[in-house]
């Protein structure tokens, strides 16, 4: 059935892509060209599972339709200045030097955790419990690193490989549970790297916020952010259940053979702080330097530690961090000059596919900004039928909008002067169809953020999960679609009805853990340790 569903799926993808170009041009010929870059990227990435390829060809295709609308570029001037702009952009430059240093981190991590780890599973319990722990360590720790997601997704997937290949666990769940425990949890963080985009766009464009304060309009709208609590809730259930469907369950049942490395010397205790603490420098450096930058903010007038950590450059935190985490590994090998070269040689290789594609997708965002795309999809959102359609529509646009780009900052800043004060005009429940309309920005942006493959936190993700780029997005793409639907549906009832948030989130979060009950099947631990 997987062979079959893989062999369909290239065919598929493309049809999918050219049906929903030739519909929207016939509808809007300015939309079709402005979604035409993102959609031949997302289908060619499906279809030859080569996404930085695939990420390039549309770029390329985003500056020959931009070239050729009369301006003074031509098609090499165009495609020249988006490579720029990517390759000269200061951020950019962190999360690349970011990415290399944390893979010296997360190499040296696996070499030293899988000794230890030898000695600690198998011994008293079952295949299937060892499975359980395993996942439950992900997913606590994917909920407790919540001051960033870039950092929750490198830290909790490099600690965790050893972890799951002890345990006979696929990297494909494991970079499920990673993915779905970083933009989620930093998004409804109070204090992350995401709470002062999200509490700017609010104080800008929030009626409500004048009176409630914009700290106060995000946590009113927290319940109503049912994609990402859905998908906290849909990870934890299919761990506890130990239940898969789609095309996890054949990925599941295929694990990634342990690790193949020299033995190191000394005993399980130096092996077990070889292994975390340069993980652990990462985090306290990141902090300390976010921290200090805060309180130098707060010292020079900053009106809130919201505010002073807008201030704060976290990219900046994380490469430093990153960089101190990998000297400390190198140092660690320094012993043997072979070693440290060696380590750091496979480090930095194994980031550079990943680094290739954040490149390439960084090109495609440049483009699709120079086209106006997210604007297009924004033309969409409805603007008759009164209130009761308005949290649904804009969820269905901003998830729309954030797998085409890949960007949920960028779904954001477009969505939130669009959607709030429509939100404004149709509102007549004291400000409550307002904030419910933030949540559904704030949770449409999650999921392109989570699931789509020209997102550079799936990227991200699936590198520091030692899982191929495009086996992530099709292994968790099932998932996502269920849980968005899910999440769909509570925004519908929640409009239509006018309920509470509260009474879809626990029909909505029954909803998931069932889908996973009747259409889940068991998962081969799960079988070993019953005897099947």
């Amino acid at each position: 059935m997987f062979g079959r569903t893989r062999a369909v799926a290239p065919l598929a993808s493309l049809a999918v892509a050219g049906f929903v170009l030739v519909m929207l041009h016939w509808t809007s010929p300015a939309a079709a060209l402005a979604l035409a870059p993102a959609m031949v990227a997302l289908a060619l990435a499906f279809a030859t599972r080569r996404p930085a390829l695939a990420l390039l060809v549309g770029a390329l295709l985003g500056a020959a339709i931009a070239s050729s609308r009369g301006g003074s570029e031509n098609f090499t001037s165009t495609a020249a200045r988006y490579a720029k702009s990517v390759l000269a952009d200061r951020d950019h430059q962190y999360i690349v030097g970011f990415t290399l240093c944390l893979g010296i981190v997360a190499r040296g991590a696996s070499l030293h955790l899988e000794m230890v780890l030898r000695r600690m599973f198998g011994r008293r319990t079952g295949a299937a419990l060892d499975a359980v722990r395993a996942q439950l360590f992900v997913w606590v720790a994917g909920v407790v690193v919540f001051i960033d997601d870039y950092l929750n997704s490198m830290l909790v997937g490099s600690a965790s490989r050893p972890l799951f290949d002890r345990a006979g666990l696929s990297r494909a769940k494991l970079a499920f549970l990673v993915d779905a425990t970083a933009a989620p949890v930093t998004s409804l963080a109070p204090v992350s790297t995401w709470i002062a985009v999200e509490l700017g766009y609010i104080a800008e464009y929030s009626t409500r916020a004048r009176s409630h304060g914009a700290i106060g309009v995000f946590v009113e709208s927290i319940p109503y952010r049912f994609y990402p609590l859905f998908m906290l809730v849909f990870a934890l259930a299919g761990i506890l259940m130990q239940r898969e469907f789609g095309p996890m369950r054949p990925a599941a049942a295929a694990p990634n053979a342990a690790l193949d490395h020299a033995e190191h010397g000394g005993g399980s205790r130096w092996h077990w702080l070889f292994g975390t603490l340069p993980m652990v420098v990462v985090f306290v450096v990141v902090f300390a330097v976010m921290a200090t930058d805060a309180a130098g903010a707060l010292s020079a007038g900053a009106a809130d530690w919201g505010s002073a950590l807008a201030a704060t450059n976290s990219l900046q935190a994380l490469l430093y961090g990153a960089a101190a985490g990998a000297v400390l590994a190198l140092s660690f090998e320094a012993r043997q000059v072979s070693s440290a070269l060696n380590l750091a040689v496979t480090g930095v290789r194994g980031m550079l596919a990943p680094c290739g594609i954040l490149i390439t997708a960084w090109m495609l965002s440049a483009a699709l900004n120079d086209l106006g795309t997210a604007r297009e999809l924004a033309r969409f959102l409805p603007t008759a039928g009164g209130p009761e359609w308005l949290g649904a529509g804009v969820f269905s646009i901003a998830a729309l909008t954030s797998f085409a780009t890949g960007t949920s900052w960028g779904t954001m800043a477009i969505l939130f002067p669009l959607a709030l004060p429509l939100a404004q005009t149709l509102d007549s429940t004291h400000g409550l169809v307002e904030v419910s309309v933030v949540g559904a920005v704030l949770a449409g942006a999650v999921f392109g953020d989570h699931c789509s493959p020209v997102s550079d936190t799936t990227v991200i993700s699936a590198a520091a999960s030692g899982c191929d780029t495009m086996q992530h997005v099709f292994t968790q793409l099932p998932y996502a679609l269920v849980v968005g639907a899910v999440a769909l549906g509570a925004h519908l009832v929640t409009g239509y009805a006018g309920l509470s948030p509260w009474w879809p989130l626990l029909v909505g979060g029954l909803c998931v853990v069932g889908v996973l009950r009747w259409q889940g099947k068991p998962t081969s631990w799960k079988l070993q340790r019953i005897g099947a």
